[in-house]
This record gives structure tokens, sequence and C-alpha cells, in this order.
């Protein structure tokens, strides 16, 4: 086991929440992203999410030690950092710190300085975590204003 945890890996955590065990998704040091109900579930979606972004999946096993799940990082050799994880942590940074924020494919493109593929990436990945919405007049918006929700369930498909 290890503990080289990058603040923008993916991390999968065993809580308690009202005497019921599940299974929440951390991205870095953030706030809690989202929680399944089952194991199986949380680490699908856990290495999905690694590879599309290029980061590591872990599992938490106890305080300090953590289980490689699926590592997606580029080789040193490339010199690329995780670029969709930053971007994809920017993104939703922006959302929170800006209540109300609606914005197009094309602007969230050219906030972020990223092709068309790598932004329809990106807003899917938050769409898929139900973080954000797409609105009928073609704008991503949060799902929730105001302070983030204290944890938000996802139960298995």
């Amino acid at each position: 086991m290890t503990t080289r945890v990058a603040h923008h890996d993916v991390v999968i955590r065993e809580e308690q929440h009202d005497g019921v065990l599940r299974f929440v998704f951390y991205v870095g040091d953030l706030v809690p992203q989202f929680v399944w109900s089952d194991e199986e579930t949380a680490i699908r979606h856990a290495t999905r999410f690694a590879t599309e972004f290029q980061v590591c999946a872990w599992w938490k096993v106890s305080d300090d030690d953590y289980l490689l799940l699926k590592s997606c990082r580029p080789t040193q050799e490339s010199g690329q950092p995780a670029l969709h994880a930053m971007l994809l942590n920017r993104l939703r940074g922006q959302y929170l710190e800006m209540p109300g924020l609606a914005l197009t494919t094309s602007q969230v493109q050219r906030l972020c300085g990223v092709d068309g593929s790598i932004c329809k990436a990106l807003l899917d990945a938050l769409v898929d975590a139900h973080f954000l919405c797409l609105t009928l007049d073609g704008k991503y918006r949060r799902t929730t204003e105001g302070a983030w929700p204290e944890l938000f369930f996802i139960e298995s498909v």
C-alpha cells in the first residue's frame, strides 16, 4: 500500500451515514462529490473518472494507507500534467465561486482554453456527476445553488 495521493486524484472511502455503510467519492481534498450504496459501483465510477482525466483512483484503507485501484497519470517522460483533472477542478471551482453561473459550451471552451472535444468531456463528466445540468437554452448550470449540499447519494444502477 502507498500514500502518494495527489491533490487531484480520486479517493473512495467507506463511511457510515445514518447507520448505513456508503462509499464516498472524493477528488483530492475537496468536499465529498457523491456517494454510492455499493462498492462495485463506486470503484467503476472512480476508475472511469481516473481514465478520463488522467489521474489515479485510490481506495482509502485507513487514515494513512491507500490502495491504488487504477493509475492513468501521464508518465514523467511526457512532461504532461494531469490537464483534465486540473481543468475539471478549475471549472468546478468557477461554478462554486459564482452562484447562478450559466455558461454555454463555447463559453466554457474559452474559459478553459481548450478545444471542443476536451470541453465536451469536462462538461459531460460534471453532468454525469450531477454537479451540472444542461438547461433547455443550452447552458450548463449547477444542479444545486448556494452552499454545496452535505452529501447526495447515487444508488446503484
